[in-house]
C-alpha cells in the first residue's frame, strides 16, 4: 500500500461526504410546505422558530408528518402544530391541519 493506495482512499471518503452533505432530510418537503401553510392562516404573525416532531403512520400508504412552529404577532408568541397528512404511494399531501399551543 503506497503513496497512491491512500490518495485514491481519501478521494474516495470526499466524494463520498460531498454528495451526503447535499442532501436534504425526507422531511423538508413538508416542513417547507408547513411553513408556507402557516404564513398563509396566521399572515400577520412571523415564524420564529421551527422543529419536526416526527413522522406516524397512519394506516396503508398513509403517513402525518408533524412540526411545530412558534409565531409573534402583536408582541405576543404562541406556537403551532401543523400536522400534514400524506399519501406515502404518490408523495402528495391530502390534509394540513393546524394546532394551536399555548405558551
Amino acid at each position: 500500500m503506497g503513496q497512491s493506495f491512500l490518495i485514491k482512499a481519501l478521494l474516495a471518503c470526499a466524494l463520498f461526504m460531498a454528495a451526503g452533505a447535499g442532501m436534504e432530510p425526507e422531511y423538508a418537503k413538508w416542513g417547507r410546505l408547513a411553513m408556507e401553510r402557516t404564513a398563509i392562516r396566521y399572515e400577520k404573525a412571523s415564524i420564529v422558530d421551527y422543529r419536526y416532531l416526527g413522522r406516524r403512520e397512519a394506516g396503508q400508504h398513509k403517513a402525518v408528518e408533524s412540526f411545530r412552529l412558534w409565531l409573534r404577532q402583536a408582541g405576543e408568541e404562541f406556537g403551532v402544530v401543523v400536522h400534514i397528512s400524506v399519501d406515502t404511494v404518490s408523495s402528495r399531501h391530502t390534509d394540513v391541519v393546524f394546532e394551536e399551543v399555548k405558551p
